[in-house]
């Protein structure tokens, strides 16, 4: 999944960026953020305990 986060300027795009990504990226940097993040969920990871696969791949969110 991609997913570009707009608006205008002092919006808190910045603040959102990194509270999903988990980075520290500054506001006052003005090249566009990239980041690609696991979605870690506890369903996966049982159904993967029960099915025993080779491994376990989790859906991915790409934030820009």
């Amino acid at each position: 999944m991609l997913i570009g986060i707009i608006g205008p300027e002092q919006s808190g795009k910045t603040t959102i960026f990194n509270a999903l990504t988990g980075r520290e990226v500054s506001s006052f940097d003005t090249q566009m953020h990239h980041a690609v993040v696991d979605v870690k969920d506890n369903r996966i990871t049982e159904l993967s305990k029960i099915f025993n696969p080779e491994k376990t791949i989790f859906p991915k969110i790409e934030f820009i």
